[in-house]
């Protein structure tokens, strides 16, 4: 998955480097393999905080009006699916990226 790509990718970033990360770590900040990393790291969190909190909200609510037999799941119910998951996707894509962009430098640390 996700996290597994981001993890081999920072153990070959880490042999490249070796012992010289530290005479190489602006360098490495600045690269667009740093930049990609963190993105796939912050994508790959957020969608794991948002659909917890979607699980939870929906067995709460699933709690609080009873159970719906199983024949009731519909074409409404796989579209509410697809579209929350649609919007999960993209709400942490646009969390992961909004850092980078220029306008909003300054008001993020490298």
């Amino acid at each position: 998955g996700m996290v597994g790509g981001y993890l081999l990718t920072l153990a070959l970033v880490d042999t490249q480097y070796g012992n010289d990360f530290c005479r190489h770590q602006f360098e490495w900040l600045l690269s667009a393999k740093c930049v990609l990393l963190g993105i796939l790291s912050t994508v790959g969190s957020q969608i794991s905080l948002f659909a917890m909190t979607l699980l939870s909200v929906s067995r709460v609510l699933k709690l609080t009006k009873g159970l719906v037999p199983a024949a009731s799941a519909n074409k409404t119910t796989a579209f509410t699916s697809v579209t929350m998951v649609t919007l999960i996707m993209a709400l942490s894509s646009v969390i992961a990226v909004v850092p980078l962009v220029y306008t909003f430098e300054d008001r993020f640390v490298n």
